[in-house]
């Protein structure tokens, strides 16, 4: 058994006792659901978790185990490691397992927390982040991103991913290729790239300007556009210089 799922047998055991319900740390799932965009927002919550999460196939929303068969584990695998890699910024690795639980066999998913935070969603802001709360899933506050940055810390150089491909041939085709570039970086450059949050990536600068995104102080080597997102509100009458022209006008 790994060494995850026994803290998630516990948390399963803990959110199927009356009266049932999910918890932040877990979430139960009858089957896939087709809302590819909502499984994205589910693992983007549980990886801002604090100690990570777990998602559950085989329990329906009633919380009456129910199970899972081979075809149904393959699937579903197949499509969480691919929303985890290509739907998040940074990506998330998930981890596995099919356990024995009262006489049925469910599907564990085991969603790390993530080192750098918030976990969004690709393409889009720092807004675009999800938490967990109440057993449910929902986006983040402004506030609550703030506390996020203040948690997220650079990642060791053990926990990056830095298997590229030396070819486009084999299992990773060209397309892999191009992700784990954009994860890993260039060898030797010192850019570990996107995933590693540290120089080149678009969390590039994030430990050093955490305060002053959360004083709405933003500069331009701040994550891009999310800077002039968040940047201070003018104050009423536009600029200083209209703030004057406003001035002379009532005199």
């Amino acid at each position: 058994m790994k060494a995850w799922m026994t803290k998630g047998l516990e948390l399963l055991k803990a959110s199927l006792e009356p009266p049932k319900q999910e918890l932040n740390e877990l979430d139960w799932k009858a089957a896939l659901s087709p809302d590819k965009k909502r499984l994205t927002e589910h693992l983007s919550a549980l990886s801002n978790q604090a100690g990570g999460g777990y998602l559950v196939f085989g329990v329906d929303s009633a919380g009456t185990p129910a199970g899972v068969d081979r075809k149904t584990v393959e699937t579903t695998v197949n499509q969480l490691a691919n929303l985890g890699r290509a739907g998040l910024e940074p990506p998330v690795v998930l981890d596995h397992s099919v356990q024995d639980f009262e006489s049925v066999r469910l599907l564990f998913v085991h969603v790390p927390e993530s080192a750098v935070k918030p976990v969004h969603l690709r393409g889009k802001g720092l807004e675009d982040a999800f938490i967990r709360s109440g057993g449910t899933t929902r986006k983040a506050s402004r506030q609550e991103i703030g506390t996020l940055m203040l948690n997220s810390r650079t990642p060791r150089w053990e926990e990056l991913r830095a298997s590229v491909p030396a070819s486009g041939h084999g299992p990773c085709g060209q397309s892999e290729r191009r992700a784990h570039s954009e994860d890993v970086g260039t060898a030797g450059t010192g850019n570990i790239g996107r995933h590693a949050g540290l120089d080149g990536g678009r969390t590039i600068h994030r430990t050093r300007t955490r305060r002053r995104w959360l004083h709405n102080e933003p500069r331009g080597d701040f994550v891009g556009a999310e800077a002039r997102r968040f940047s201070r509100p003018e104050p009423q009458g536009g600029t200083r210089g209209g703030l004057r022209r406003n001035e002379q006008s009532q005199d």
